[in-house]
């Protein structure tokens, strides 16, 4: 009896149309639209490429330290900082004009520097400036007033500029824009509070005749609960896993190296999502219509807060008010990802699993509770 219930719900939910676009269809064409809008962005801000620039210098005042430096950061190879465009002034205005260099560097009385805008290549720019002007004139103070110590400075910058090594503590790469895909599968998984509504009002003979057909049958309602949530479930779980699949093979996004532990936070996010739509479902007598707009918004706002429609507000709530994002299913989600693909341990991605068994559980027990109590003078 329980495999028939479990087969008739998962028939069910392939034949509701407009369940199956929320759960399947939408998110695909919403991670296609990501895709386009920024998925390649991250790729483009982490490969640096060398700042164009003019260099201007009057052969009888420049600096000729300073002409040595620029002409160690322009090397070509992997080091290469800038790229001088052009040495004519004139030329150079016009190239600056049309912003196809970023700054104009003069190495005349004293080194200046000409841009703009105010980007990351100009800041980078001004801070370069800034530095090897400081420096030279530090240098020099010291080789005015006491000689006998400019070889031991010049050899403490020098082994300043060795001193620092880069390491990596994990080996993920660390995609800025990550938050916004995770949040995508969120959003699919609890986008199974569709399904967990329909089966909380197919349980409720004031609420839908096939729910009086059901209850007047004598069938246990346990059984009965459980083989819908279990289809849905299933169900759920096949749709968030085409998504995945799809970002992963399809739109190239990289979650990481982890798999198995992702399928397994997918599973327990489709149990929270339907767990979410069972309970809504069984508290209250509005109609389903109402219901399934307060469960929507109610979904919408959790992934708002994770990150979906801004990458920083789960940050924000973060710092602001935590406590959200401890019982926000989608943040919890968002963070099981996240702690996958940048941490070695697993105590935070175990915490947040954890905390989504323990709502969804409650969630259940509760939506039961009521769906049992119910008593009905005729059907």
């Amino acid at each position: 009896m329980f495999i028939q219930l479990l087969k008739y719900k998962i028939i069910k939910m392939f034949r509701t149309k407009d369940e199956l676009f929320w759960c399947l269809a939408f998110p695909l064409i919403l991670g296609t639209l990501f895709y386009i809008s920024f998925g390649k962005l991250s790729e483009k801000q982490e490969s640096f490429q060398c700042i164009s620039i003019a260099y201007i210098e009057d052969q009888t005042k420049k600096d000729e330290q300073f002409e040595t430096v620029l002409n160690v950061l322009s090397e070509e190879g992997e080091d290469q900082m800038v790229q001088v465009v052009t040495n004519s002034e004139n030329e150079a205005k016009e190239l600056l004009l049309n912003k196809k260099i970023s700054g104009i560097i003069y190495n005349t009385e004293e080194i200046s520097l000409t841009v703009n805008d105010s980007g990351i290549n100009e800041s980078i720019l001004k801070e370069f400036l800034n530095q090897y002007i400081q420096k030279r004139e530090t240098i020099m103070n010291i080789a005015r007033s006491s000689p006998e110590k400019l070889a031991q400075l010049l050899e403490s910058e020098s082994s300043n500029n060795n001193s620092l090594k880069e390491i990596s503590f994990t080996d993920a790469s660390i995609d800025p824009m990550s938050n916004y895909f995770y949040s995508l599968i969120a959003m699919s998984c609890l986008y199974g509070c569709f399904a967990g509504m329909s089966s909380a009002v197919d349980a409720k003979a004031n609420l839908s005749t096939l729910a009086a057909r059901r209850i007047a049958a004598p069938t246990n309602k346990m059984k009965l609960i459980l083989g819908d949530f279990l289809g849905a479930v299933l169900v759920q779980f096949a749709c968030t896993m085409v998504t995945l699949l799809y970002l992963l093979f399809v739109l190239k996004i990289d979650f990481g190296r982890k798999l198995p532990y992702i399928v397994v936070t997918i599973l327990v996010g489709c149990m929270i999502g339907i767990a979410s739509g069972l309970f809504a479902g069984s508290i209250g007598r509005q109609s389903e219509k109402m219901k399934s707009s307060i469960i929507l918004t109610f979904t919408m706002v959790e992934c708002f807060l994770s990150g979906l429609m801004f990458g920083d507000m789960k940050d924000i709530i973060e710092h602001h008010a935590p406590i959200i994002n401890r019982i926000n299913p989608a943040a919890l989600i968002v963070d099981a990802f996240y702690s996958l693909n940048i941490y070695d341990t697993y105590e935070r991605y175990t915490k947040n699993l954890v905390s989504m068994l323990v709502i969804a559980g409650l969630l259940c027990i509760v939506s039961f509770l009521v769906i049992r109590r119910e008593r009905y003078a005729s059907i």
